[in-house]
This record gives structure tokens, sequence and C-alpha cells, in this order.
């Protein structure tokens, strides 16, 4: 696999593996932590879950440039039903329908289940994959959130470097009682 960058904490290295069957991008790129130490320290959303306040929604923005081309970063994020493999805390990652043209372009109904300890919830979202450039999804409500909405957008940079944004917006279920706020 390659190497990450220089600096440490919060990069992830990739090992390339043969493509799998029916998957959305052609083949599949995993990204694995480059220790476990590294998964605990790593810090792409730092503060994120410090910051969320019970019925208020949060929006937060994050940009990385990152040294692998366009494609390997856009496949990994496109590749929903591998999210199991490299994500932190990430239980299982189903993709339960699939409606993508030949480009890859469409849309995904997906299942990822996070835990962590004995906290444990299931996200059912609506993913859309604009190949190489966007990857939008919209989770329904659960047991723990009001709202969970991401987009990554991705543009090259040379060869063997992208431009990473991600755009994050979600609202935790306000205490029983108290009103939402807008």
């Amino acid at each position: 696999g390659e190497r990450p960058p220089p600096g440490g904490s919060g990069y992830w290295c990739v090992a390339m593996r043969a493509p799998r069957r029916g998957a959305a991008t052609g083949s599949r790129r995993v990204f694995a932590p480059a220790s476990a130490s590294a998964t605990q320290r790593r810090a792409f959303l730092p503060g994120l879950l410090g910051s969320l306040q019970p019925g208020q929604k949060q929006q937060h923005k994050w940009q990385r440039i990152v040294h692998f081309p366009q494609h390997l970063i856009y496949g990994t994020v496109a590749d929903v039903g591998a999210y199991q493999e490299f994500l932190p805390w990430c239980l299982s990652s189903n993709v339960n329908e699939e409606a993508l043209d030949e480009h890859g372009a469409g849309k995904l109904q997906t299942e990822i289940k996070l835990g962590w300890k004995h906290l444990v919830s299931s996200f059912n979202s609506t993913v859309e994959l604009s190949p190489m450039q966007r990857v939008h999804a919209v989770s329904q409500p659960n047991e723990y959130m009001d709202h969970l909405s991401f987009t990554w957008s991705f543009a090259a940079m040379g060869a063997n470097k992208c431009r990473l944004d991600l755009e994050l917006g979600a609202r935790l279920h306000a205490p029983r009682g108290r009103p939402r706020p807008g």
C-alpha cells in the first residue's frame, strides 16, 4: 500500500484490494489505520462530538489536502459496503438498494451500524453518488439523531493529490419536554 503523508495523526494508509463484485466504484479502495494508536488519535473531525448540543442543528465544514489521487479517495468514500472494514466503530455497513448508471452515478439505500461500548445505533441513509465529484448522504432520524447529513466533495490537485471537503449537518434529539429549536 501507499504510505501516509508526513504529519502522522489524522492520516490513513491505503491498501489496494481486488475489485468487489457489484461495488459501485468498480474497484475497492480500503483505508486502514496506520496503527492502532492512530485510530484513537485521528483528528479529521476534531471536537465534533463535544460540540453537538441536543436539539440544536449543527453545521460543520472541514477541508484537507490529501496526498492520494482523487479516484482513490472518491472510490473509498463511495464504497459504503466496505466501511466496516476500515472505519472505527463501524460494526456493519450494507447497501440495501442500488440504482446506478453505467458511470456509477445514482443512488444507494444503505444501513450502517455504529457502536462504541454499550452505545449502538443504525443509520439508514440515501446516498447520492456523482463520480469523482461528490458523495452526499441524508440519514433518516433514529433513536439519537433528528437529522444527519454529509457531503464529501473531491477536487484533483495533480496526479497524486486531492482536496477533500466535508460538510456535516447534525441534530441530536432534544431532551423530552423541551422544544426543539429550528
